[in-house]
């Protein structure tokens, strides 16, 4: 599913979360010390309650102290869920078909990995709402546990940082010339989302300072 790398934040946190008391993220600290964790997912309809998720794609990422340059994708998420029946057009959609999806892991293994993958970091997506309602909805069905993270959406901070007449996604990968090959798939998609923040970053307000600043000009 993923290989972790050493990285000095992940190896602090580690130790400051063991013992019976966890610490807890601080997001008082500049926004370019914690890390964020872009989340992309295909789905065969737009409810949890009665459609299934099909791929879910995370990259977790460190910013750089500078805007204008690239911050580090530290490691990488991504895996396909087992489903009975994928709509024709799901599969027009994403190229995801059922033959494709009859051997994947189920949706309980993959959510206790992404759990783990994700633990307490920033959860981002393009439409934040929609991913999160839906994996939280879903690790609350088959883990009895929802998602907590903290939630920041760059759809609206690409409305507030980019001028452009619409903010989809695939819009903005052209607009922006980001050259991601836009395709409906998770990993793909998790990857424009990551990019457009960067764009974003390199002109926030100067007033957006630490991490919680940022949640809250992205709410």
């Amino acid at each position: 599913m993923f290989i972790p790398l050493l990285n000095p934040i992940l190896i602090c946190r580690h130790f400051a979360s063991m013992g019976d008391h966890p610490l807890k993220p601080c997001f008082s600290e500049p926004y370019y010390q914690s890390l964020y964790c872009f989340v992309d997912i295909e789905t065969t309809g737009s409810k949890p309650e009665n459609s299934s998720m099909i791929e879910i794609a995370a990259l977790l990422y460190e910013p750089p102290k500078n805007p204008m340059h690239k911050g580090q994708i530290i490691r990488s998420f991504s895996s396909l869920i087992h489903c009975l029946e994928v709509p024709p057009k799901i599969t027009e959609l994403t190229g995801l078909s059922t033959d494709d999806l009859k051997e994947a892991p189920p949706l309980e293994a993959v959510l206790q990995d992404f759990k783990l993958f994700i633990q307490d970091h920033i959860f981002v997506a393009h439409n934040a709402d929609f991913d999160f309602h839906f994996i939280s909805a879903c690790c609350a069905q088959v883990l009895d546990s929802a998602l907590s993270n903290a939630k920041l959406c760059t759809l609206n901070l690409a409305r507030k940082c980019i001028p452009s007449p619409r903010h989809g996604l695939q819009f903005l990968n052209t607009f922006l010339g980001l050259d991601i090959p836009i395709s409906h798939r998770a990993y793909a998609d998790a990857l424009a989302s990551l990019r457009v923040f960067e764009h974003c970053l390199r002109v926030l307000p100067q007033e957006i300072y630490t991490a919680q600043d940022l949640l809250d000009y992205g709410t």
